[in-house]
């Protein structure tokens, strides 16, 4: 289930970046930020509160939460045309939690690829939030090209192995 959230996870962050790039608008980009992370939401409880993923479910299902929160207050502030400082600050608290989650991954699990992932995702929360609540407008394009580099190195190609039972260090 969770390699499955992985890959909407990815195509989440393509339109996003696309978004961001200015390659299409907001009215096409927020039904799929809620809808996805609706999705995510019902899976990331059920990873939770099943234990699905092992040792790791609590960590697991808190990520995909948190991500899941920024999917779907992105869909609803580009929906309603609502100032988006709110999510960035939310993206600021994204960013601190991925750091830590990063060292709980490594310290905790020994899972090195998935520390290393969280520290890649804490680059893109930082950025989401420079956007969103400092106003760094000139962000946008690097932003939507970190967006495309992160789904492919972080989401598809670790869920593509994964699903064909290669593990990750």
């Amino acid at each position: 289930m969770s390699d499955a959230l992985l890959v909407l996870y990815g195509a989440v962050l393509v339109v996003n970046g696309s978004f961001l790039l200015g390659k299409v608008e907001a009215k096409s980009v927020w039904p799929v930020n809620v809808i996805i992370g609706v999705i995510a939401i019902i899976c990331a409880m059920y990873i939770g509160l099943t234990g699905s993923q092992g040792d790791a479910s609590v960590f697991v299902a808190t990520l995909l939460l948190v991500f899941a929160v920024v999917f779907t207050m992105m869909g609803i502030n580009l929906a309603n045309d609502l100032d988006g400082k709110s999510m960035g600050f939310y993206c600021v608290f994204g960013a601190v939690v991925c750091v830590v989650w990063s060292f709980t991954f490594y310290a905790n699990l020994g899972a090195i690829t998935f520390a290393v992932f969280c520290l890649v995702w804490a680059v893109l929360f930082s950025l989401f939030a420079g956007i969103l609540a400092f106003g760094k407008d000139s962000w946008a394009g690097f932003t939507g090209y970190y967006c495309y580099i992160t789904t492919f190195a972080t989401l598809l190609v670790p869920a593509s192995l994964s699903f064909n039972g290669v593990p990750l260090p």
